[in-house]
């Protein structure tokens, strides 16, 4: 039943596996019939045990479920929905004593934490320095309370993420969460349910589109229309790649869904910095690695397709991004929402050049907006705004100290990207090659998008920095367990 997942491990024998998950679901069974709890409690009580034990021996199992419970928030979602209570907590905690106890049982490596365990610590350190001078101590603290968490998820991903088998299933749980998100949303806007939330994972509201026209734009399990854009455009360079480049070719069926209704996705949230990103996205793609002739008449096929689903304004909002160029004769500040924008934007560089080295302190941008606004004269809201700028958040909040921080983040991740994609070239494993260069394509529409969202939900950032920072470990592991006569073998796993 489980020798597969205990094949490392052939000391444990099967039968043994087995007997010890009849016990625990016999007496996750009596718990279930007695308790009176949540549904949802009871059912982890009965099948608790089970996977808890399928994880410790296949620890993999247990990755990929975080990954996909992280990218669609499904905690979250039925938290807010169903009243249940958290599954991610115990569930991460639990991946912690995974680890722990392999490292004892199994003298597994803990590899692969060098440089997560640099900026994660660099960054908690910028934090403890912020309570010191922060005007809002509170908001700093609740900042870091929220970072060890996510840092935790960073170091777990990390931490499991050892091999190309790994590499390849975490892919494609990055998509199939896609595939549940994209699918709910795309039922949602065809149908015209908007205030049907779909147990918290479709969320819309009715907002500005354009002029005088508002409409529903779609704000998946609680993102909000740009970061919700924001995510599942990464998802697109590595769909994209599995279409084209997939070994098993009956998977690519699901990256062309996955493909499908991310793009899809993208459309419905009206976002126009996602735009922009998604723009640079297939141009990088179809000129970094161009398909092959079937897969491009496949991909042009699908885009025809979808331009059929458009919602009607679409276009005239993306039309309002030319009114930035020089020459166009539009006064931004005419528009409600760009001169929000511009008003945030402008305070946040203000905020920067008045605490340029240490920053005001995490998520204190807020604390401090309302008194830039009012010198601006540009904003009539008056609650607390974000920067809506990642780069101007970090410079507000971080001062130059986060800025040089997060500049170095980015060059070890490309830099590591680059490596990796070299190691499986030389190792000859032509899908792996291609999947890290739709890993820096991805990398690339989430700092293009940034220009237009700040960190709002840290958690999607730490787990896909925790992602590609593994990548070029994985492929070192590829190189060193290479044969010494490697040769014309492709090395592939078709997994």
């Amino acid at each position: 039943m489980l020798a597969k997942f205990t094949q490392p491990y052939s000391y444990w024998p099967s039968w043994l596996i087995n007997l010890i998950l009849v016990i625990f679901g016999s007496v996750g069974v009596a718990l279930l019939t007695s308790l009176d709890a949540h549904p949802l409690v009871l059912l982890a009580v009965a099948l608790g045990p089970a996977i808890g034990l399928i994880i410790l021996f296949n620890p993999e199992w247990g990755l990929l479920l975080l990954v996909f419970m992280v990218y669609t928030r499904f905690s979250d979602a039925l938290i807010g929905s169903l009243n249940a209570p958290s599954m991610a907590k115990p569930f991460i905690a639990f991946l912690v004593l995974v680890v722990v106890a392999r490292w004892f049982l199994f003298r597994e490596a803990l590899t692969g934490w060098k440089y997560p365990l640099i900026f994660l610590g660099a960054y908690g350190l910028m934090g403890l320095l912020a309570m010191l001078h922060a005007a809002s101590p509170e908001a700093v603290r609740s900042a870091m309370s929220d970072f060890a968490k996510d840092a935790v998820i960073m170091l777990i991903v990390t931490g499991l993420l050892k091999n190309t088998q790994s590499l390849r299933r975490v892919v494609w749980a990055l998509l199939f969460s896609g595939i549940f998100l994209g699918s709910i949303t795309t039922y949602q806007q065809i149908t015209g349910t908007f205030t049907n939330t779909y147990w918290g994972f479709a969320q819309a509201t009715l907002s500005h589109i354009i002029g005088e026209v508002n409409d529903y734009r779609i704000g998946g399990p609680g993102l909000g229309p740009n970061g919700y854009g924001q995510f599942m455009l990464f998802l697109v360079p590595l769909a994209l790649d599995r279409l084209w480049n997939e070994p098993r070719r009956h998977f690519r069926v699901f990256a062309g869904w996955a493909l499908t209704v991310s793009l899809l996705t993208v459309f419905f949230t009206f976002s126009r910095g996602v735009f922009l990103g998604l723009l640079v996205v297939l141009a990088l793609m179809f000129i970094r690695r161009p398909p092959k002739p079937l897969a491009l008449l496949v991909t042009l096929a699908l885009a025809v397709v979808l331009l059929q689903f458009l919602p009607a304004r679409y276009m005239d909002r993306m039309s309002t991004l030319v009114d930035f160029l020089p020459g166009s004769g539009q006064d931004v500040r005419s528009e409600v929402s760009f001169r929000g924008r511009l008003s945030e934007n402008l305070a946040g560089i203000q905020m920067f050049l008045d605490h340029p080295i240490l920053g005001v302190g995490p998520l204190n941008y807020k604390h401090h907006y309302q008194s830039y606004a009012r010198e601006l004269g540009l904003e009539r809201r008056r609650e607390e705004r974000s920067a809506h700028n990642l780069y101007l958040e970090l410079a507000s909040e971080l001062g130059l100290v986060g800025l040089i921080w997060f500049g170095l983040l980015q060059w070890v991740t490309f830099k590591g990207l680059r490596e990796a994609q070299l190691n499986f070239r030389q190792a000859k494993m032509p899908s792996y090659e291609s999947l890290a260069i739709a890993f820096a394509v991805a990398m690339v529409s989430f700092l293009i998008t940034s220009i237009f969202r700040h960190m709002a939900y840290p958690r999607y950032v730490w787990l896909i920095y925790g992602i590609v920072l593994a990548i070029p470990d994985v492929s070192r592991q590829v190189l060193k367990n290479l044969p010494a006569n490697h040769g014309g073998s492709t090395g592939e796993s078709t997994d």
